[in-house]
């Protein structure tokens, strides 16, 4: 990119905006998060400002390369679009837990679906999981004992979005105590009216403390046990919640603007 900017006789600010830092991508193995390393290294050095989605990332990189930190802010992700759902709670004769991702052994749901099963047994209104994305044959064999969960495969973003307005509870899974990183639908999430149930692993107490200052969101240890009934109790509560607008398209672009 700076050679093209030069050969082009441009003189216009390099700036990036990234969503996942690459070295820390889960997926990778040893050698290629050493190539990458060093490669996001020697991109990030070239820029002359650099915005990061996460503010858990941002803080991690300003210490990480302390000699570019003065260039490097967070922005926000911001939501897709707005959607107020009327879920008719009440009338329901089934609940509905929707999860637009893929799941792994560091995004597992294993003890939800215990959770799921157990309430399902001595509840006349029963619960229901939907999983969109890709899953692997192991994942889609270690979940097919469930009989609520759902898999429906890959679907575009306007589809997910229908699915958000027919769903009570959105479902939200970290990626692991190491990680820094925020999966990007909790943006969109913050774009409903709807609760959101997070799964975060032990010991992760900075997307922890990133959740809980939303106060649709409810928090819960990955191994511990999900009181459904008292979150349905209070349920018609979190739909009255005002939308998180901090990560309004609006709000996210004047930030933007305002750091340039």
């Amino acid at each position: 990119m700076e050679k093209l900017l030069k050969h082009q006789g441009l003189k216009a600010k390099w700036i990036q905006i990234w969503g996942d830092p690459w070295e820390n991508d889960v997926n990778l193995d040893f050698l290629t998060k050493r190539f990458v390393a060093s490669f996001e290294k020697k991109l990030l050095s070239q820029a002359d400002k650099v915005f990061y989605v996460s503010e858990l990332t941002c803080k991690e990189y300003k210490i990480k390369y302390s000699n570019f930190a003065a260039k490097i802010s967070c922005i926000g992700r911001s939501y897709y679009k707005k959607l107020i759902v009327d879920s008719h709670f009440e009338q329901k004769e089934e609940i509905s837990i929707f999860y637009p991702g893929s799941l792994n052994d560091y995004r597992g749901i294993e003890n939800l679906c215990e959770d799921i099963k157990s309430y399902n047994t001595s509840n006349k209104k029963k619960v229901k999981l939907e999983v969109c994305g890709f899953q692997s044959s192991e994942i889609i064999e270690r979940y097919k004992k469930y009989d609520f969960i759902h898999f429906l495969g890959a679907k575009s973003i306007d589809e997910v979005f229908f699915k958000f307005g027919e769903t009570d509870l959105l479902l939200f899974v970290d990626n692991g105590v190491q990680s820094t990183q925020i999966p990007g639908k909790i943006f969109d999430y913050y774009g409903t009216n709807l609760p959101i149930l997070a799964l975060v692993s032990e010991g992760n107490t900075i997307i922890k403390e990133f959740l809980a200052k939303d106060v649709k969101t409810i928090i819960i240890g990955k191994s511990e046990n999900i009181d459904f009934n008292g979150i349905f109790e209070v349920y018609n509560e979190f739909l009255k919640v005002e939308r998180n607008d901090f990560y309004s398209p609006e709000s996210v672009a004047k930030r933007f603007l305002n750091e340039l």
